[in-house]
Order: C-alpha cells, then sequence, then structure tokens
C-alpha cells in the first residue's frame, strides 16, 4: 500500500512555526515567573516544594520540550518542501493542532 504524498507550501509551514514560536513559547515563558513554594521539609530538611507543585514544573518542561519539537519539524518539513521534496503525510500528522491553529489565526472564520 503507497501512501498519498502531498506538496506543502514551504512558506506556511515557515510562518506557523514562527507563529508557534511567538504565541506557545511566550506563553510558557511568562510561566516561569510562577512561584514554587516551599511546602515540605525546612530548611534543615532539605526544603522542597510539594509533589502537585513539582510535578507542574514538569509539566513546564515537557510543555516546552514539545513545542520546541513541533517548532523544529515544522522548519526542517519547511526546508524539505523547499527541495521540491515530497511531506508524507506521516509527518505532518503529529503538527497538525499547531498547523490548525497557525491557519484559523491567519484566517478567522
Amino acid at each position: 500500500m503507497q501512501q498519498e504524498i502531498q506538496r506543502t507550501d514551504p512558506a506556511e509551514l515557515r510562518a506557523a512555526a514562527r507563529f508557534v514560536e511567538e504565541v506557545a513559547l511566550t506563553a510558557l515563558a511568562s510561566y516561569e515567573a510562577i512561584p514554587i513554594d516551599v511546602l515540605s521539609g525546612s530548611v534543615e530538611q532539605f526544603p522542597r516544594a510539594s509533589q502537585p507543585e513539582l510535578a507542574a514544573q514538569e509539566g513546564f518542561l515537557v510543555l516546552r520540550q514539545s513545542i520546541e519539537r513541533a517548532v523544529s519539524s515544522l522548519y526542517a518539513l519547511a526546508l524539505a518542501a523547499e527541495n521540491n521534496l515530497p511531506i508524507s503525510p506521516f509527518l505532518l500528522t503529529p503538527l497538525q493542532p499547531y498547523l490548525e491553529a497557525f491557519r484559523s489565526k491567519v484566517t478567522p472564520g
């Protein structure tokens, strides 16, 4: 079974990557200002944040890495498209939410 290959506009992929960088990474950067309170332990017992706050910190890191991977992927596929290489739908599938968010911002319905 042969997969359907499509031509993709590299300008759109680059613009979507810039959009995701501007919107998502800017939002995540503002989250870094959220204070994490020391709720367990003490100065003598190695104070640390509570488990939910530690999970939230880890979550912000996971979100940042996910967004950075999406941006890198969009730029990589833009480069492939600029070189007239076909883009497999399998490579675009994980990026669809980012592309849809970009498209909805560019062409509000």
